[in-house]
Formats: structure tokens, C-alpha cells, sequence
């Protein structure tokens, strides 16, 4: 059974989970190989890039100029259309690229076609015609798959019909933009027979599919992440503190995103909550990503990007709890990491949050999606911290979310869709 994932990138948050199931199938002797548009880091085993693989015949090379020398002028028009909208909750994607991975001999050998973070890099109308035939399993990492263009839908439920009035699109060169993807998607797989399948991490997104217009009629099945639980591990808190110079008498707050710009991160909730305590010399807030390094403080200390898992884990044994205030999220890696390292975890009822946290137990969410909720959560939560056993919550993450727990579910699913193929 031959198995190739494909992701865009081989950075990110989906990026991180579309690789580790890869190397824990490869850990179990499964045939696995991973397919990412460029490559820029040469530690994974079988991992092959688009830009190396693809050396198409003199003929394919003329089609393909005067192909993009068409799409040029589409490629400004949707340039200027991107420039006109507010993308600050995320990215806006369109199903056109230059790109023939279908065309690549390891996806044409592949019993299975594993799609996941796949924006800019697959075409659909040739991807899918191609390879119509084939087994093909898609994780879902955002919304993007069956909306019009957008990741994540702020609320909105436009998906389930026509995709029509975005309110994001409201003042952009083409508010409907958004309602002429969907029907181009539809159309696409509309007059094609696909033995498709789709795989949501959380429950959330796995019903959001279910009741798409554009996957309704396609199986489902929800696969949680999974996370490498030898790397992510308790370690003393007294310690972690010595290691990091963190000091031992203090509340610690843990806070993870590569972009605080994006809204739906809710960090600036976060920043707000933590105004309403009255003793802003008992807490202090740690943060993680490139783009908190410009916020150190008094009471904020940023270890910017940190690429090394271990040294990650070190940070989350090092808090008293991670709070994650997103707005709209699938099911976070760095939730499933704090778990792992038996921190306590605090966030909102909103998307796969509450298929991880349970209150009382490994963390506690937030009644209402605000600041002053949010607050009232942290400062309940810090005058009980004791009463959570971070051992427990360990072995319950473990229980879960094990790289082998995934990778398990996901070859029952393999051999029941190659058998039925």
C-alpha cells in the first residue's frame, strides 16, 4: 500500500501534523512519502518537493507557457482583488495554480492520494480529473476545502448553499467572488465519479463539512491529531523555570501563535483579560512566535520562535497553565502539546477546543467569548491550580492523542477504502 501525502508547505501548523502522521506511518513499515511544493528542510525521510520532481516533455513546457501567459492577467486581476479586502482573520485562496501535480510519477504510483493543506499548490479541475480513479483521503485543516475561498467563515454559514454575500467581501473589487469559487468547485466535482473521502481532526469542522453543499454526499470520519508524546513530556516545573530563568513564585501564562496579527488568534482578548488583574505583579505572560518578540515587558516575556520541539516542551512545563484564545480553530497542535506535558489548558467553546478540554479536569473554558470571561476563567483557574493533577492530565493526552493512536485509525481507513476500491 503506497501512500503520498500532500501539503503545500513543509512549515506550520498544518504542516506539523500532515508530517508527523507521515513519519509515525513510516515508524509502523507503511509505504509513505510526503509532497510539498518547495522544501526547506531536508529532515524528513521520503520527502520530495514539486519543484524537484517535475521535468515535464518539450511539448508540456509550451503548453504550460502560454497557459501561464494567460492566467498573467488573472493573476494581476486577483492580486488587486486580495489588496481590497481585509484578510486579518486569515487567508483568502483561489483553486487555479500553475502547478500539475498530478503529473508527478510518486503521486501517479500511489495507492492512496492523502491531500491536506493543499492552497496554491494543487489545480483542481486538472488534479481531480486526473486522478478520478484513485483513493483519494483529505484532511481537513481549515474550511478552505468546500467554501468559497475563505479558511475560516467567522460565523458564517454560506457554505451550506450558494456561498453567496461573504460579509469579508462587502467592499472588495467583487463581493461575490466567494459564490463563483464554490460553483466552480461544484462544477469540478460535479461531473467527475471521485472515491473521495474526508477526514476532520475535530468534530466541529468534521460537521461543518457534513453539511457543506459541496461534500454532504461524501464520507466523513473524524481522526484526531496526533502528537509525538516521547518528545512532548512532563518535566519538573521547578526546573523548566531554572532552565528558562523564570521565576518560581509567580503565575505563569503560556501563549503560542507565529501571527498575533491574525483576529481570530484573539490575542488581543487575551491582552485585554489580563488588564482586570488587580496584582499585575503575580502574573506573568510568556509568549511564543516571531511576531511576539517586539512585546517584552515587564510582564511579558517573549521567546520568539522557538524550532525545537524540546526545547518547546521545556516552555510548557515551565507554566502553570496555556491559554489559547482563539475565536475559530480546528484542533491546535499546541493544545495537544500542553496536554502532553500535563499543562493545564483555557480557552473558549469554539471549535475543537471542547473536543480537548475538559473543565475541571485538564483546564477549564470560557462561559462567553470575551475578555472579562476569559479573565474570570484564568483567575479561577490560578486559585485552584493545585487541584489539577498534571500527571493525570498526561496520561490522558497520552491516551488520546498518541502518535500511534492516529496513525492506527488512519490504516483501518486505508485498508477499508482500498478494499472497497
Amino acid at each position: 500500500m503506497k501512500i503520498v501525502h500532500i501539503n503545500t508547505k513543509d512549515t506550520g501548523g498544518a504542516a506539523v501534523a500532515c508530517i508527523r502522521l507521515h513519519l509515525s506511518l513510516l515508524q509502523m513499515g507503511v509505504c509513505s512519502k510526503l509532497l510539498t511544493k518547495k522544501k526547506t528542510r531536508n529532515d524528513i525521510p521520503e520527502h520530495y518537493s514539486y519543484e524537484e520532481e517535475f521535468s515535464p516533455s518539450l511539448i508540456k513546457k509550451v503548453d504550460i507557457f502560454y497557459k501561464q501567459k494567460i492566467r498573467r492577467a488573472q493573476r494581476e486581476e486577483r492580486k488587486k482583488f486580495l489588496q481590497s479586502i481585509n484578510r486579518d482573520n486569515g487567508p483568502f485562496s483561489f483553486i487555479e495554480t500553475d502547478e500539475r501535480v498530478e503529473s508527478l510519477s510518486i503521486v501517479q504510483k500511489a495507492d492512496i492520494i492523502q491531500l491536506h493543506w493543499v492552497a496554491k499548490f494543487i489545480n483542481w479541475e486538472t488534479f481531480f480529473a486526473a486522478c478520478s480513479r484513485k483513493v483519494i483521503i483529505w484532511t481537513l485543516h481549515d474550511m478552505f476545502p468546500f467554501t468559497g475561498g475563505y479558511h475560516y467563515a467567522q460565523g458564517f454559514e454560506g457554505y451550506k448553499y450558494q456561498d453567496q454575500n461573504y460579509p469579508m467581501l462587502k467592499n472588495s473589487l467583487d463581493p461575490q467572488m466567494a459564490q463563483k469559487i464554490l460553483s466552480t468547485k461544484k462544477g469540478i466535482l460535479g461531473k467527475l465519479t471521485l472515491d473521495l473521502t474526508l477526514v476532520a481532526p475535530s468534530q466541529w469542522l468534521y460537521q461543518c463539512s457534513l453539511e457543506s453543499a459541496l461534500f454532504s454526499e461524501y464520507d466523513h470520519y473524524c481522526i484526531p491529531y496526533g502528537v509525538d508524546t516521547d518528545i512532548f513530556k512532563m518535566n519538573s516545573q521547578r526546573c523548566c523555570r531554572e532552565v528558562l530563568e523564570l521565576p518560581p513564585d509567580k503565575h505563569i501564562i503560556l501563549f503560542i501563535s507565529q501571527n498575533i496579527n491574525v483576529k481570530r488568534k484573539g490575542f488581543s482578548v487575551l491582552q485585554k483579560s489580563l488588564t482586570f488583574f488587580e496584582d499585575k505583579q503575580a502574573v506573568i505572560l510568556c509568549s511564543v512566535g516571531k511576531s511576539t518578540e517586539a512585546l517584552s515587558g515587564d510582564h511579558h516575556i517573549s521567546f520568539g520562535s522557538i524550532k525545537e520541539e524540546r526545547y518547546l516542551s521545556i516552555v510548557y512545563n515551565a507554566a502553570d497553565v496555556f491559554v489559547i484564545p482563539t475565536l475559530e480553530d480546528n484542533l491546535p497542535n499546541v493544545v495537544l502539546e500542553a496536554l502532553s506535558c500535563g499543562t493545564p489548558v483555557i480557552g473558549f467553546n469554539v471549535g475543537g477546543i471542547k473536543d480537548m478540554v475538559k473543565p475541571g479536569f485538564n483546564g477549564d473554558i470560557a462561559s462567553e467569548t470575551s475578555a472579562k470571561r476569559l479573565y474570570d476563567t484564568i483567575a479561577v483557574f490560578l486559585e485552584n491550580k493545585k487541584s489539577f493533577s498534571r500527571q493525570a492530565i498526561r496520561e490522558d493526552a497520552t491516551e488520546r492523542y498518541a502518535l500511534s493512536v492516529q496513525a492506527q485509525a488512519y490504516l483501518l481507513l486505508y485498508r477499508e477504502k482500498v478494499t472497497q476500491s
